[in-house]
């Protein structure tokens, strides 16, 4: 039974030496990879166009690792002057490849190609696979940008764009095309003019610059639709064409000012309206009217162009936001009172008026040029004097060498007006023996008519001495106190 158990720990010792034999031998031999790399199934199209994208896609492997593998592209039979490389450095056993490349575009010639793939392992050995394939020419068409960079500065309403009849059509955003654009025209459908552009083999053209201001929306009605047509074609002859929706929703027409009133008569002459205004008068709008076609008002303004000195100043004078698509001025606007200026006599002074509207047309500017007189002192002029009912008017007026002659206890009517180029500001008529005379009428009336009614009747009195002297005398003074007096003279016979 010992002896048995000494012989199976024999046994075991021995095979435990033998292993430890061969592992040592195999550590000290090197091991020789023999297998290439393997590259699985990749498949290309028989044909490609120019601009195409060539997918490459294959899986990879090797039992040692993969070093690198490289693409190359070769025109075939000096077919084309193409030619593409790439080298990737990999350092793994298995991958699975997936490679774009884009056949180019410019310079190229179609023709027949040949594609090789070609895998390293970390020893060196290689696999290489090749597939031809053919290029033809571009088929691509020109594309354009999204409405939304087209036109960047116009509204939509309910879909379409919205257009004002004869304003620049505002495009924007680039037309590209991968070989280079040869015409690109823009027309409105069912009209006949056409805008053609030839971009000179540009692969890349900004609309906007290309039309430039001479691409402008019709004149047609508001509402109306239209559908501007772009065509881009590309030097090989390929097409794409977009068709934009407008609908005319615009206001190019200016308000009109129909009807300027002011406080002072105007002439209306081949130069416009002149109104004389008197210096020292004051002037004022006193009513208007002003209408938008197709708007709505915004805004009245008006101002004076003052031309008397060497330059020119313009004077604000009002300014109010209105609305609606009429405006009735039944108000007085003050403009100016000319009571200091220094200029007369000639049109140094113009009164403007403008109205605009929400989207910014202004009207035609309303023009009122001022005429500056001199303020002539009131005018006093009778008409009829009678002394006894009989008329003495022939000849007037009368002086203290040349009196009208009178009786003890006559009767004085006087029939006459007082008139002021402005406004009388006071007016006196005054009666009695010379130095003596006593007011019998005072008031404030501009264009004042006087009669025996307003005066009453003038006696001369019954004990008045032969020779005495009486007087008449009628006083006015404007508003800017200037004066006038008459008198006239009479004689007790």
């Amino acid at each position: 039974m010992n002896f048995s158990l000494h012989k199976r720990s024999a046994n075991y010792f021995f095979l435990f030496l033998f292993f430890l034999s061969v592992v040592g031998f195999f550590r000290c031999v090197p091991i020789e990879d023999l297998v290439a790399p393997t590259v699985g199934e990749f498949t290309l199209q028989e044909q490609y166009n120019v601009s195409d994208s060539i997918i490459l896609t294959a899986i990879l492997v090797d039992n040692f690792g993969i070093s690198k593998y490289t693409i190359d592209i070769e025109a075939v039979d000096g077919a084309g002057l193409w030619s593409y490389n790439s080298t990737d450095s990999v350092k793994a056993r298995l991958l699975n490849l997936k490679d774009t490349i884009i056949i180019p575009s410019e310079n190229f010639v179609i023709g027949n190609y040949e594609l090789t793939l070609t895998v390293f392992d970390a020893s060196g050995k290689s696999k290489i696979r090749t597939k031809n394939f053919s290029v033809e020419g571009d088929i691509s068409k020109p594309t354009f940008p999204t409405f939304d960079v087209l036109l960047p500065t116009i509204e939509q309403i309910n879909g379409n764009y919205a257009a004002c009849r004869l304003q620049r059509v505002p495009l924007g955003g680039l037309v590209r095309d991968n070989i280079g654009l040869s015409s690109i025209t823009a027309q409105f459908e069912g009209f006949t003019t056409i805008v053609r552009r030839n971009p000179n083999g540009l692969s890349s053209v900004d609309l906007s610059s290309l039309f430039g201001n001479e691409l402008v929306f019709p004149n047609v009605a508001n509402n109306e639709p239209l559908i501007l047509i772009l065509t881009a074609i590309d030097t090989e002859n390929n097409s794409s064409s977009v068709r934009i929706p407008f609908i005319m929703n615009c206001d190019n027409q200016s308000p009109i000012i129909e009807r300027i009133d002011t406080n002072i008569k105007s002439n209306i002459t081949q130069n416009g309206d002149i109104i004389n205004v008197i210096q020292g008068q004051a002037l004022s709008i006193t009513g208007g009217l002003i209408r938008d076609r197709l708007g709505e008002l915004d805004s009245l303004i008006i101002y004076l162009e003052d031309k008397s000195e060497r330059e020119t100043v313009i004077v604000p004078l009002f300014s109010e936001a209105i609305s609606g698509e009429s405006y009735t001025i039944d108000n007085d606007i003050p403009i100016f009172s000319f009571r200091s200026t220094p200029r007369i006599g000639k049109i140094y002074y113009n009164l403007k008026v403008k109205a605009i509207d929400t989207v910014g047309n202004e009207s035609n500017i309303r023009e009122i040029k001022l005429f500056i007189a001199p303020n002539e002192p009131p005018s006093i002029i009778p008409s009829i004097i009678e002394v006894d009912g009989i008329n003495v008017s022939t000849p007037l007026p009368f002086n203290v060498n040349n009196p009208i002659p009178v009786s003890r206890g006559s009767t004085v009517r006087l029939y006459g007006k007082i008139l002021d180029d402005l406004e009388i500001q006071e007016y006196e008529i005054k009666w009695g023996k010379i130095n003596e005379e006593i007011l019998i009428l005072e008031g404030t009336a501009n264009n004042f008519i006087y009669d025996n009614t307003t005066v009453g009747i003038i006696n001369v009195s019954s004990n008045a001495n032969r020779l005495d002297i009486y007087t008449l005398t009628i006083f006015a003074k404007d508003i800017l106190g200037v004066e006038n007096k008459v008198t006239y003279y009479f004689r007790v016979q």
